[in-house]
């Protein structure tokens, strides 16, 4: 099996990358824009447009050498983000096709991960993530 790394969407919206990956049932990375001043450093506007009233979002802390994996979701998609330190996530699908992405502080985004897929995540950093 050949890991390969998510498509990576940087000129459409989040509802549309969204679109594309629910479409061909594929993770998708969409790299984020880091705004920074002398007060410090946000990512803004991250679910605009995605979240309808029965979102929700979900905020985990991993500790180090943890690996979480292997579960799928019969409807949600997962939308993954680690704002410290950083993650390797792991995608497949039952046709054997398989993803990868190291995502974090030094390749922020948000991986698209549609329904049917099997997903996991573990931690590269030695402190908790």
């Amino acid at each position: 099996m050949k890991i390969i790394k998510p498509t990576i969407i940087r000129d459409k919206s989040l509802d549309e990358a969204h679109e594309h990956a629910k479409a061909n049932n594929e993770p998708v990375f969409v790299p984020m824009s880091v705004f920074a001043d002398d007060r410090g450093w946000s990512h803004m506007n991250l679910m605009q447009g995605v979240l309808g009233p029965e979102g929700q979002i979900n905020i985990s802390q991993v500790y180090p050498g943890t690996i979480k994996a292997w579960h799928r979701h019969k409807l949600q998609t997962d939308f993954w983000m680690c704002p410290v330190g950083h993650i390797k996530v792991g995608i497949f699908r039952d046709d054997f096709s398989a993803w990868q992405l190291v995502i974090g502080e030094k390749n922020p985004g948000i991986m698209i991960i549609p329904p049917t897929l099997w997903h996991g995540v573990a931690t590269v950093d030695r402190s908790p993530r």
